[in-house]
């Protein structure tokens, strides 16, 4: 398409006037064609038929089918439980209400078992550097 444009210019023609019909009748052929791919495509499908299915039979006797497997049961958390003012179990020597017991610092992945107190964050780690202490 852009090959041609630039010889329309000598012939005292409008390039761009020349690139919007060339594109339009481009495009005009680029509808014909998926006109013309989706009816032979309609025309040459076959419709098939699935077996009507069968109900579910229960796996052991007794027990019904519609019973399902088992609700998952909901994590426990390992250790103990660290209370609000207790000394965070970081090491840090703040209450854990102050240090890791933030709700900003629960989502964190590497400090998540240190409420359980089977993780340790880094060395130097502080919880909300943006915060000073006096």
């Amino acid at each position: 398409l852009r090959e041609g444009i630039g010889l329309r210019a000598f012939a005292q023609e409008n390039p761009l006037v020349a690139y919007k019909k060339e594109a339009s009748l481009m495009y005009a052929d680029l509808m014909d064609a998926v006109r013309h791919d989706v009816a032979t495509t309609i025309f040459r499908v076959s419709v098939v038929k699935e077996p009507p299915r069968r109900p579910v039979q229960a796996v052991r006797p007794g027990v019904p089918a519609a019973a399902g497997p088992a609700r998952p049961q909901p994590a426990k958390p390992v250790g103990q439980k660290v209370g609000r003012n207790d000394p965070c179990p970081c090491g840090s020597g703040k209450k854990y209400k102050h240090c890791h017991g933030r709700p900003e610092m629960q989502g964190e992945p590497e400090l998540a078992g240190v409420a359980a107190g089977t993780a340790r964050p880094p060395k130097g780690a502080r919880p909300n550097p943006g915060k000073k202490r006096r």
